[in-house]
């Protein structure tokens, strides 16, 4: 039995799909993105319980995300949230994947592809309003729809952007926001203006599920919400503020392990490389079989503590690629084999939220970052 876990709480997901859709009229659909392993979830197990909650939609990064989900039989629309390689198109039609497309060019690898394997592959036109990264300018969308419309091997299925930073309340971050779902707006109102049916209209992330509810349309798109956190800290305390009756996220994830050694140092003694710990007094150090190759980064020490029989213990000295270490202090009722949480749900434990903090980092790369030799178990 692996003493390194992830214990995924589906209660605590359902409850943030069920909490965010509570937020909106039921008529506006929800995609739960399942890229990178469903956050570090598990993809296939949370898109079939994002499925069983009522979501209509899934998305992926790649390719191969999308095929694997296939591959178990999961049937409902898979939004590909990227670009995908010349060398990819081919699996993305096959596998049934809505593109998002960028370019007339991009357009016409995905036609051929259908043409060939003598079916429509779907698309929905992605826009840059602001974000920089991929899409269309917003002056390109009614070409580029108008090109789609006239392709008899294409299906336009939707129109979406991306919102780069909806997650704050600083003034100029609401503007340039605001200015971006302005944009977005336009855009489509542009492919209406041609007589083209739109479809799915969506842009509201996490940040802007919360914040800014009129960039809704009639699809939102909750990322790190749905896992449990929030994607600015800040939005949780305007949400009990605004909003009494939200019952808030729930972590799903707890990283977990267990102690594989206990032992006496004296004073002085220095703890893991390059002796950047030493001793201050004789105490009772714990190695615990979980590191950076876990995605235990080494930029969390100092800085965080483990749970340990209800009790917070710091780790103490450079993390290492498969163990670290806790002090234990003079606390003489602790075992080899007793379980240490890392982070995760309950009150008593820290989050992912803090390990962020102690790394100068967010909670996506925190979770997204635990490693496959982390067994997860579902509960």
């Amino acid at each position: 039995m692996s003493t390194k876990t992830a214990n995924i709480y589906i209660e605590n997901f359902v409850n943030n799909i069920l909490s965010i859709r509570n937020l909106y009229h039921p008529s506006v659909k929800m995609c739960i993105p399942v890229k990178a392993q469903a956050y570090g979830h598990g993809a296939v197990r949370m898109a079939v319980e994002a499925l069983a909650a009522g979501v209509e939609y899934l998305a992926v990064a790649t390719a191969e995300e999308g095929a694997e989900l296939r591959a178990n039989n999961i049937r409902c629309p898979i939004l590909l949230l990227s670009i995908a390689g010349k060398e990819e198109i081919d699996a993305v039609v096959d596998n049934e994947l809505t593109s998002f497309v960028h370019s007339k060019e991009y357009a016409v690898l995905l036609a051929q592809s259908a043409k060939k394997q003598n079916t429509r592959a779907h698309v929905h036109i992605k826009i840059d309003t602001g974000m920089g990264r991929i899409g269309c300018p917003p002056d390109q969308t009614s070409s580029l729809a108008a090109f789609i419309d006239s392709c008899k091997e294409l299906c336009l299925d939707g129109v979406c952007t991306h919102l780069s930073v909806s997650d704050t309340l600083d003034d100029s971050d609401k503007h340039f926001t605001q200015n971006q779902i302005k944009l977005f707006t336009n855009a489509v109102n542009s492919i209406v203006s041609l007589g083209i049916e739109p479809g799915i209209i969506h842009c509201s992330n996490s940040g802007a599920v919360f914040l800014h509810p009129d960039s809704c349309f009639n699809m939102i798109r909750p990322g790190i919400a749905a896992y449990g956190y929030y994607p600015n800290p800040i939005i949780a305390q305007y949400m009990q503020s605004k909003y009494p009756d939200f019952t808030g996220l729930k972590p799903v994830m707890e990283l977990c392990s267990k102690i594989s050694q206990i032992k006496t140092i004296e004073k002085g003694q220095p703890v893991s490389y390059g002796r950047t710990w030493v001793s201050e007094s004789n105490t009772t150090i714990a190695t615990i079989p979980m590191g950076y190759a876990d995605g235990l980064h080494r930029s969390f020490s100092p800085g965080i503590c483990v749970s340990i029989n209800g009790k917070k213990y710091p780790i103490i000295g450079r993390i290492c690629m498969d163990q670290c270490m806790a002090d234990l202090g003079n606390d003489d009722s602790i075992n080899e084999g007793d379980t240490v949480i890392f982070f995760g749900p309950n009150s008593n434990c820290l989050t992912a939220d803090d390990f962020a903090a102690a790394a100068k980092t967010i909670s996506y790369e925190v979770l997204t970052s635990i490693g496959q030799r982390v067994k997860r178990i579902y509960v």
